[in-house]
């Protein structure tokens, strides 16, 4: 089958407009709740007015491609293939992973494991191949060249171990063809957004891939601001330079306070350390945004509420569907954010403005900064409780137990790791431990 989302062949004409039409697929850990019923945040001719905002000509297009050197159709891992990795994965290495973490091979130091990850590695390869073979096939028949796939052909995986379908479960299609759409939205006045789904990813054994139809935009690094600005707008909000350094360490790792990414297990994700609204439609992103809707009212009209986003007092994500006017809240909001490139591209645009840069880092020094944070260690004999900054005094290690927090969400790992240095040098003050 060429394009699994067709289940049938079709003249080019009716595949491209067939393809063009957005897909609303989610593969996830279970299925989203139905919609509930809130206080409406929105009145009736607000919703109006978003509706025809949206729907003014050219504010939003949807499109295929053009001109990359891969062709319009492409190999992709398939988001059903990412869920059964993260179990199989999690099989070998139990324990909770963070989701920017990629893995590229699971523990094998088992008879079993090795036979389980040759028979996946093998399945992953044949595919891979057999999708991309398709995809170039479906690229010739339109009428595309592309570069002649090298790649021998892999050899079958042959059966699956039965001792690994029972722990893990039949295993979906690894790869597939897809094409992949572009997406514009401009606001007026100001430059077009523009957006690629089913991104192509830095592993094909990514364990976090959840939505074909998310996307990715990185924004303006927060290492290719210009300095002084950026030292600027860090002083505003009251962060020392120790601080500002630590911040601007991780977030290097992250992203721009433009940065969004729909496409992961954070769901909706946005700014310089990717406040995530997991699937619950808040997180830490719900509460970016109740931090600027409390402190900077204006601004957060301008920046959301006027474009169908909003927060309620809860941190709760909802929006106004650009479509018909429904008023969506929580998981169902996020799910729309999702499938439609105008509400995350409000969120982008927002990003490239001072008060949401300011509430993004007010919110992560306060949700994420562990100087404070109180653990347990064992000194002498007896368990007392220290703060962070009674023994990390270094910017590194400060900004190592930052990213911690960003990605685990909490530093328990902290009080061990010091009992142990106690213990291992014969320790007697907490003054000693720093050094």
């Amino acid at each position: 089958m060429l394009f699994p989302a067709l289940a049938r062949a079709v003249p080019v004409a009716g595949l491209v407009f067939a393809l063009l039409v957005p897909m609303t697929t989610h593969a996830q850990d279970t299925p989203p709740p139905a919609i509930e019923t809130f206080p409406a945040l929105y009145s009736e001719s607000d919703k109006a007015k978003i509706v025809e905002f949206w729907n003014q000509p050219g504010a939003y297009v949807v499109g295929v491609r053009a001109g990359e050197a891969d062709g319009p159709v492409v190999a992709r891992l398939t988001p059903e293939a990412s869920v059964w990795l993260r179990g199989y994965n999690n099989l070998l290495r139990p324990g909770k992973q963070p989701p920017t973490q990629k893995r590229v091979s699971p523990i094998t130091d088992t008879d079993a494991s090795k036979r389980w990850e040759a028979w996946v590695v093998s399945k992953l390869n044949h595919d891979r191949w057999q999708a991309q073979r398709a995809a170039d096939f479906s690229n010739a028949q339109i009428g595309i060249s592309v570069p002649e796939n090298s790649v021998p052909q892999p050899p079958l995986p042959g059966l699956i171990p039965p001792d690994l379908l029972a722990a893990a479960g039949n295993p979906p299609p690894m790869a597939a063809p897809v094409l992949p759409r572009r997406y514009t939205v401009t606001f007026p006045g100001e430059a077009p957004l523009v957006y690629s789904d089913n991104i192509a990813l830095g592993s094909s054994r990514n364990p976090s891939y959840r939505f074909a139809q998310g996307v990715i935009s990185f924004g303006l690094r927060l290492r290719d601001w210009d300095k002084s600005a950026l030292d600027t707008l860090f002083g505003q909000v009251g962060l020392t330079p120790f601080e500002q350094n630590v911040v601007k360490a991780v977030s290097v790792l992250e992203g721009g306070f433009d940065s969004i990414n729909t496409y992961d297990t954070g769901y909706v994700s946005v700014g310089f350390i990717q406040f995530a609204t997991l699937g619950g439609g808040a997180g830490s992103l719900g509460a970016v945004l109740k931090r600027e809707r409390d402190t900077s009212p204006r601004d957060f009209d301008s920046d959301f509420r006027r474009y169908g986003v909003t927060v309620d007092d809860t941190g709760t994500l909802v929006v106004v569907d650009p479509q018909t006017g429904a008023e969506l809240r929580g998981t169902q909001a996020i799910y729309k954010i999702i499938d439609d490139k105008r509400l995350i591209a409000v969120f982008q645009r927002a990003g490239r403005t001072k008060a949401f840069q300011i509430a993004q880092i007010q919110i992560a020094k306060q949700n994420y900064y562990p100087a404070d944070d109180e653990v347990i260690i064992t000194l002498n004999g007896a368990d007392q409780v220290i703060k962070v900054s009674d023994v990390i005094k270094s910017e590194a290690g400060m900004a190592t137990l930052f990213d911690r927090k960003v990605n685990t969400g909490n530093i328990r790992i902290l009080g061990g790791a010091v009992t142990k240095l106690i213990q291992d040098r014969g320790l007697t003050d907490i003054k000693q431990v720093s050094a």
